[in-house]
């Protein structure tokens, strides 16, 4: 091995398991594999202090991988094989998108006559799209007619089609070479969608729906604007159009007359916590949530006047919300659980619905349907239940009655989910998830996660790529610290600029607790973005709690980079993390911030994976970083992947390749 340890191109391809693409498309991807090759060969990444560099830190290539990583990237790609299926309806039947692994794009299935029927496929339809990734997808059933958006060649080139009626060739309607954030049909006739700028959905467009021509902006505040969201309004009678900015939000509705676009403001002032947005009948309604009061809705009329709506307690979140016919239905997140709540009367509380199974620990409301109904579509997941379909048919009385459309294939063996409290002397109890396997004794080896930022509340869906660490008598322990939302917006602000010393005393918490347990022998972090800071940071103060470290795309050096975003997006970090140029603040972020890292400071083996083409947390930081922790005495691994983003998961060769390699060190560490 060299001494200087640069970054290998290739890491992540190669593992010897193959899904045979069509013979034309393979050679031009071999010949850009190729190019990109010799690119990155001319141009490597590497460390600052190649001098030092010892040799306990690896770049490791395809050719270092074990017969065990290839075994588990066999057993991910099985795993990641089975249907994931999007319903939406179209005249009572079912569609859905279901990406093929391996074959690098998606294909479109729906009902027709009562079969299944290969609605889209880009191999027939587009030659040239033989590489793409589907994106948001949006019915209106009134028109017989499909939008979606797709990513070609994963090159950061997005197009929008619509698809009418299903049977015909896509059209085009607009194209961008920015990233698509969203499609909504405005009206009958009009179709828009979001275009996100330098990671700001901040561009609106619109565009006749059935006319193969490029869209039109129509909205646009660039330097002002960081999140743009719209919202379908029921019948096609207009669109509400959130416009968020550093002053606070405010939303408009957008029709169209004679084929010129209209906007009505909604609301004369700004709110900074106006978040959601919905049509109930003949008014809006609009989400306000804040951390220091129970949600609220603002049902706004004709004139403006609005009527104050409290829905639960500050604990509570509003995920969704979707008018039908017998009202508002709420999607509430409530002490960590989610619940179907329906508002049928503007002056009486709203109604819980009662579930079938309520052991259901995500519940995602499914496109709307064009028109009212009295029913919706529900994906309802846990980490133990792979995602079911349920058509609910709602009344207003309190039982909904659940009708499940789509059920996944069983899994190869049973799984239990546990949840636990870690007790906090400040009586913060934090909550904590354990997935295992039901058929056999309780594990001894744990992979403890986190995130812990953003008010995000991660692994509460069912993830297949965890199948082959259970299989093999992991669990899998997701601490739901502070800086996430799992009980709200104050549990997340109680994680966030000056308190975000209790992120990482919650995850440490989860891991005294473990630790303490008899039967636990192995505890190993992961964390991934953000995630990867609460995980560093904490092995910081506690390097003994941890047999290693797992540490993909992380989110390392805080100052330089919420010194460097741009503006306005830079005031959304400033309060999740502070503000560096306060010199108190400053030294508050450098108290938990890995990085630079100290000197001679012990730290637990850590593996870092990154990726040369992370459009937010650039490979080098990480390099750099683990330069740093190896020049310090410590076992350091670093895997550079060529392809995927930081948004990439575990959705195509390269990520489960990379996860393959992940749960192998994670094996490896494990019988250390």
């Amino acid at each position: 091995m060299a001494d200087t340890p640069g970054l290998e191109p290739g890491a992540f391809t190669g593992m010897g398991v193959q899904v045979p693409p069509p013979a034309f498309p393979f050679l031009i991807r071999t010949l850009a594999l190729i190019f990109l090759t010799i690119a990155a060969a001319c141009a490597p990444i590497a460390p600052s202090d190649s001098s030092k560099s010892p040799e306990l830190l690896r770049v490791a290539n395809t050719s270092t991988l074990t017969a065990s990583a290839r075994e588990i990237f066999r057993e991910l790609l099985e795993a990641r094989l089975a249907p994931s299926d999007l319903a939406l309806r179209t005249y009572g039947n079912l569609i859905w998108a279901q990406d093929t692994p391996g074959a690098r794009h998606p294909l479109l299935w729906g009902i027709k006559d009562g079969k299944r029927t290969l609605l889209w496929d880009p191999n027939s339809h587009l030659s040239d799209f033989t590489s793409a990734e589907l994106g948001v997808v949006r019915m209106r059933s009134d028109l017989n007619a499909l939008a979606f958006s797709a990513d070609l060649f994963h090159q950061g080139h997005y197009q929008a089609f619509v698809l009418s009626p299903l049977s015909a060739k896509p059209q085009l309607i607009g194209s961008t070479s920015e990233d698509i954030q969203d499609l909504q049909w405005a009206d009958r006739d009009t179709l828009c969608f979001l275009v996100r700028h330098d990671l700001r959905a901040d561009e609106l467009r619109c565009a006749p729906a059935l006319t193969p021509q490029l869209a039109k902006t129509i909205f646009r505040e660039h330097d002002q604007t960081y999140a743009l969201s719209i919202q379908a309004v029921p019948e096609g009678r207009a669109l509400i159009v959130r416009s968020a900015s550093t002053q606070g939000s405010q939303h408009f509705l957008l029709g169209t007359k004679h084929g010129q676009y209209q906007f009505k403001a909604l609301a004369a002032r700004r709110s900074n916590i106006l978040e959601r947005a919905s049509w109930w009948g003949n008014q809006v309604a609009l989400l306000a949530q804040a951390s220091s009061r129970a949600p609220t809705i603002y049902l706004v009329g004709e004139n403006n006047e609005s009527k104050e709506l409290l829905l639960g307690d500050p604990a509570s979140t509003v995920e969704a919300m979707l008018e039908t016919t017998p009202g508002l239905l709420l999607l509430v997140r409530s002490n960590g659980l989610p619940q179907l709540m329906l508002l049928s009367d503007r002056n009486n509380p709203a109604a819980n619905l009662v579930l079938d199974d309520p052991a259901f620990t995500s519940l995602e409301l499914l496109p709307e349907p064009g028109t009212l109904s009295d029913f919706v579509f529900v994906r309802a997941s846990a980490p133990d239940k792979p995602p079911h379909i349920i058509r609910l048919q709602l009344s207003p009385s309190q039982k909904a009655q659940t009708q499940v459309v789509s059920a996944p294939s069983p899994l190869p063996f049973p799984l239990r989910l546990e949840q636990q409290l870690c007790r906090r002397t400040d009586g913060k109890d934090v909550p904590l998830t354990l997935l295992r396997r039901a058929d056999q004794p309780w594990p001894r080896q744990i992979v403890l996660q986190a995130y812990g930022a953003y008010g995000a509340i991660t692994g509460l869906n069912f993830e297949p790529t965890q199948i082959p660490l259970l299989r093999r008598g992991f669990a899998i322990a997701t601490a739901q610290v502070r800086g996430g939302g799992i009980r709200g917006n104050s549990w997340w602000k109680d994680g966030a600029g000056a308190n975000k010393q209790h992120t990482f005393e919650d995850y440490l918490a989860c891991a005294e607790m473990l630790r303490d347990s008899k039967q636990v022998t192995t505890i190993i972090g992961r964390g991934r973005s953000a995630g990867g800071l609460t995980v560093a940071s904490s092995a910081l103060r506690r390097p003994d709690l941890f047999d290693a470290l797992v540490l993909d795309k992380p989110f390392l050096n805080v100052i330089d980079f919420v010194n460097n975003i741009s503006a306005p997006l830079r005031d959304r970090e400033l309060s999740e993390w502070g503000d560096p140029s306060i010199a108190s603040q400053r030294v508050a972020i450098s108290s938990y911030s890995p990085y630079p890292f100290p000197a001679q400071k012990r730290f637990p083996p850590t593996l870092v994976v990154t990726s040369r083409k992370d459009e937010i947390l650039p490979a080098q930081v990480a390099a750099d970083w683990a330069q740093q922790v190896a020049s310090a005495g410590n076992s350091v691994e670093l895997r550079i992947g060529e392809q995927s983003t930081h948004s990439s998961s575990a959705d195509d060769i390269e990520g489960l390749e990379e996860e393959a390699l992940i749960q192998n060190y994670i094996l490896e560490r494990s019988e250390h």
